[in-house]
């Protein structure tokens, strides 16, 4: 976050989707050793093949939902 001149906070512009360190990938463990499988016979990152994957719109790979938290109003 960087300050505007009053003070405000300000959201950074974001350049390219970058995909954060933590990715939900809540799969089984074959698939993940399958996964570093790929990534090896391929030589790459499991983080790039990860990307892929979200890229795809495999359901399981999601970035975490960075949502504002709403507050409840009236009690």
């Amino acid at each position: 976050m960087t300050e505007d001149e009053g003070g405000r906070r300000k959201r950074p512009v974001r350049r390219e989707t970058r995909y954060p360190r933590r990715l939900v990938a809540s799969v089984s463990e074959d698939t993940a050793a399958a996964i570093e499988r790929a990534a090896d016979e391929a030589g790459v990152a499991v983080a790039a093949v990860v990307r892929e994957c979200i890229e795809h719109g495999l359901p399981r790979f999601r970035e975490r939902h960075r949502g504002r938290r709403r507050r409840r109003t009236g009690r």
